[in-house]
């Protein structure tokens, strides 16, 4: 069954065939009085106890420790780099998922966008 999130740029059609999806990234969008960057901490924290697993699939990298050290700057603003982390997150998605977990998974996260 196609599913269309809302709130999302996300479409999932497993019928399309139009590309090897080993990702699913969703990009949010406002909700009411919760904006994008708040969406997507507020679906993981809906998801979690339900048994799925989520991320965030670009953080900003410039904010790691480890490349400050590595390259020795200092702590930078890189507004479009973090908004990009702010709203973005990685749904389950693999080869042997079934088509009652994608149901379970898009159910949840239609669920948690419906409880602001």
């Amino acid at each position: 069954m196609p599913w269309t999130i809302p709130l999302s740029d996300l479409n999932f059609d497993p019928e399309a065939q139009q590309a090897v999806h080993n990702v699913l990234a969703s990009k949010w969008r406002s909700m009411g009085e919760m904006t994008a960057t708040l969406v997507h901490p507020h679906v993981m924290q809906h998801l979690a106890p339900r048994g799925i697993k989520t991320s965030i699939h670009y953080p900003p990298m410039h904010q790691f420790t480890f490349y400050q050290k590595l390259y020795q700057i200092s702590p930078i603003s890189l507004p479009k780099t973090e908004a990009v982390g702010g709203y973005q997150m990685t749904l389950p998605l693999y080869a042997e998922m079934t088509e009652d977990q994608v149901d379970y998974v898009c159910t949840c996260v239609v669920d948690a966008l419906q409880k602001p």
